[in-house]
């Protein structure tokens, strides 16, 4: 039997006139927050051997390696005693064009938004680092 922990982390960046992810339209950009955006973390350990996996789920459109590497350099850094590394953390995304973009590295995903924008990405790696911390203790 395995033990788990559930929890949830606020992802929502609030920074008006970023672009919406996805839309592939310049004026498609953000001017309130309608619904606030959530990071869905469950950690799942097996009581025999204590080894644990985290599985998150973000209100986000994808994810992307800028956010699993930032989730994992912050989980090391910050939290090394509860053993996350890249090989026990999985991140899943909704797939929604309603959140702020300019969360990727790559160029080709920010054309639109336009750019990268590093308070966006944070600010998921926040939430989403959040929920696994969380759900970890509970």
């Amino acid at each position: 039997m395995l033990d788990f922990g559930t929890a949830s982390g606020d992802i929502t960046p609030d920074i008006d006139g970023v672009g919406m992810m996805g839309w592939g339209r310049h004026e498609n950009t953000v001017h309130a927050v309608a619904t606030p955006l959530k990071a869905r973390a469950f950690i799942f350990r097996n009581p025999e051997n204590e080894q644990k996996i985290a599985y998150v789920v973000a209100e986000i459109t994808f994810i992307t390696i800028s956010i699993k590497q930032g989730v994992i350099e912050k989980l090391t850094k910050e939290y090394p005693d509860l053993g996350f590394s890249d090989d026990n953390v999985m991140l899943n995304a909704t797939h929604t064009h309603s959140v702020p973009g300019g969360f990727s590295h790559y160029m080709m995903y920010n054309l639109t938004i336009p750019g990268y924008s590093d308070e966006v990405c944070q600010t998921y790696i926040n939430g989403i680092v959040d929920s696994i911390v969380k759900a970890s203790l509970s």
